[in-house]
């Protein structure tokens, strides 16, 4: 007697993901305003900060499960378009170029970008890092990003296992500034 093996599969739906858009403006003629650049970096708007003559963005977004592909950047890290370049949504770095701290496993991920405010060529600054913001501060030099830090009893953390108990704490990191 020969076997049978039924398989049954639930087709996902589409992924649809949020994207924070960027728009750049000329409005020197008033009545009629003419939008000159539109940026799209996928995740939810976190903050943004004007220095001199760019305008910084943070954007906190998650990985897409559902549509990772072993071996390539697709699902893995966010994405980004540039209405200037194409209409097509491209990665905002490759896999090893994702900055991370040397802590505990994250499964988020905080996108730094910087737009020029006086030129609407210029190339938009990227640096994608493993981790999440959550308050943002600017000085002239240096940009300051929070993130919570929560910590379970028994997890392994970067420096051991926790004996204490939970724990929450706030970890600051800083990113140097020069121009964009």
């Amino acid at each position: 007697a020969e076997e049978m093996m039924v398989k049954s599969m639930i087709w996902p739906g589409p992924y649809y993901f949020s994207t924070t858009a960027v728009q750049l403006w000329d409005v020197s003629d008033r009545e009629e305003p003419e939008m000159e650049r539109e940026l799209e970096f996928e995740g939810s708007y976190m903050a943004s900060r004007k220095m001199g003559d760019d305008v910084y963005f943070v954007i906190n977004s998650y990985p897409r499960w559902d549509v990772l592909e072993a071996g390539t950047e697709e699902g893995a890290v966010p994405l980004y378009r540039d209405d200037s370049e194409e209409e097509e949504f491209k990665p905002t770095c490759g896999c090893g170029e994702v900055a991370y701290f040397d802590r505990d496993a994250v499964t988020s991920f905080v996108t730094l970008a910087s737009v020029s405010m006086t030129d609407p060529d210029a190339e938009v600054e990227k640096e994608t890092v493993a981790g999440s913001a959550q308050e943002v501060y600017a000085s002239q030099d240096n940009f300051y990003i929070t993130e919570y830090r929560y910590v379970y009893w028994g997890l392994p953390m970067a420096d051991g296992i926790s004996e204490d108990g939970p724990s929450e704490e706030t970890v600051v990191h800083k990113f140097g500034m020069d121009d964009g």
